[in-house]
Formats: C-alpha cells, sequence, structure tokens
C-alpha cells in the first residue's frame, strides 16, 4: 500500500509542485500551491460538478421528502420504499454530495505531508529524474510574508473560515427558497452546526497546521464557491 500510495499520489503531486516551482522566476511555493489547486481542481472539475448537481437535487426535493416523513412517520418500511421511488424519478443519488470531498482528500493529505516533510535536498528521492538538477535552496516558502512551512494564526484561518461559510451560504439558502415550510428543530440544527460549527473547526484546524495546507484549502473552496455558483444558476 505504500508503494501505491507514493506512486499514485504522492510522487505526482510532488512533482506537480516541483514543475511549478522549476518554471516560475522566483520559485514561489505560494504560487505554485494556487496553480496546483488549480490543475487539481480542474481534473476533478467533471465528477465535483455531477456531485453539486446531485446536491442540488437533493435540495429541490427537500419539500417532498418532508411530506413522506411526515405522511409515512409510523411505517418505515414504506417510507423508505417511497423515498427510494422518489430518488429514483428525480434522477438522485443521496450520497453522492459527499464525492468532491472525498476525492480531495488524498490530494490534501499528500500536500500536508509534503509541506510537513519539505520540498528540499532530502525529500530529493521523490523528484522524478528530469528535476535531478534542480536548486532547492531558490524555493520562496513566504508568501506576501506568511511562512508556508509553519502554521499561520490569524489571516489564513480566516480566509479559509470565511470561504467554507460563503459556500454552506450559498446552498442553504437556496434550500430555504425550495421549502414549502420551515425546517424542523432537527434539520434546522444540523443545518446551523455545518454552516457555523464546521467553519469554526476549520478555523482552529487551520491554526495548528501549515499554513500552506490552509492556502490550498483556501483556493479549493474559492474555485468550489466558482462552482457553486454555476451549479445555481444550472438548477434553479
Amino acid at each position: 500500500m505504500s508503494f501505491l500510495w507514493n506512486e499514485i499520489i504522492y510522487k505526482p503531486v510532488y512533482n506537480l509542485l516541483l514543475f511549478f516551482l522549476d518554471i516560475l522566476p522566483e520559485a514561489s511555493l505560494g504560487i505554485a500551491i494556487i496553480l496546483f489547486t488549480i490543475v487539481i481542481r480542474t481534473i476533478l472539475l467533471a465528477p465535483a460538478q455531477k456531485a453539486m448537481v446531485q446536491q442540488r437535487k437533493m435540495q429541490k426535493i427537500q419539500p417532498k421528502i418532508k411530506q413522506l416523513q411526515d405522511k409515512h412517520k409510523n411505517d418505515q418500511q414504506k417510507l423508505s420504499a417511497e423515498m427510494m421511488k422518489l430518488w429514483k424519478e428525480n434522477d438522485v443519488n443521496p450520497i453522492a454530495g459527499c464525492l468532491p470531498l472525498l476525492l480531495q482528500m488524498p490530494f490534501l493529505y499528500a500536500i500536508f505531508l509534503i509541506l510537513k516533510d519539505g520540498i528540499n535536498e532530502g525529500t530529493s528521492r521523490y523528484a522524478y529524474s528530469f528535476f535531478s538538477q534542480f536548486d532547492y535552496s531558490t524555493i520562496q516558502h513566504t508568501f506576501f510574508g506568511i511562512d508556508l512551512l509553519q502554521p499561520e494564526m490569524i489571516f489564513l484561518p480566516i480566509i479559509v473560515a470565511a470561504f467554507q461559510f460563503i459556500q454552506l451560504k450559498m446552498m442553504y439558502h437556496f434550500q430555504e427558497q425550495k421549502q414549502a415550510a420551515p425546517a424542523n428543530d432537527q434539520q434546522q440544527m444540523i443545518q446551523n452546526t455545518l454552516l457555523y460549527v464546521f467553519p469554526f473547526i476549520l478555523f482552529i484546524t487551520s491554526m495548528t497546521f501549515s499554513a500552506g495546507l490552509a492556502l490550498y484549502w483556501a483556493g479549493s473552496t474559492l474555485y468550489g464557491i466558482g462552482q457553486q455558483l454555476y451549479v445555481n444558476k444550472l438548477i434553479k
């Protein structure tokens, strides 16, 4: 498993970052991470877009789901059958909404390890042969005065949390518009937990990991906000 991880995920991520560092005039790690984020999110664009569409469709049928839950609250078997029928009629896969995050996790973990170990002579064994002459001493680890290999306690954590809040707010604003009746207490509690608690958790987490990882997450979420805007217009 270690061999597969290194060959399929770690080395390609390491060398893609190295490629950007090699072509950038000042070998800025910050710009390399931003370019890497754009490339990865573009590669994952199609499956992530499908997942967002599924998520949007799921939100759109929430009033119908609520009606079924009220109608068959004492008959779980009937409720399950009717829910399956509703999902099929509306071409909805309820678990597809988790796909964007799941697809990103290997790359997120790879960047975490790479920034932890550093891109330097000590990790040059992961570089492909055509980077054998790369001068690791030229890499600029600071980005707007922030050392990307160390935790940053204020600016980037705030950006990460704010972008995540905006994306979640865009999703729930659509759902609130489509609901025929106010959300019940349990549903409202879940929404509030995701809307406020999840960005706060990301804020705290971003303070403990390297700033480079926070930069990647912020850029990835901003890319996701753009996708969300498109999906919101696509499915009204």
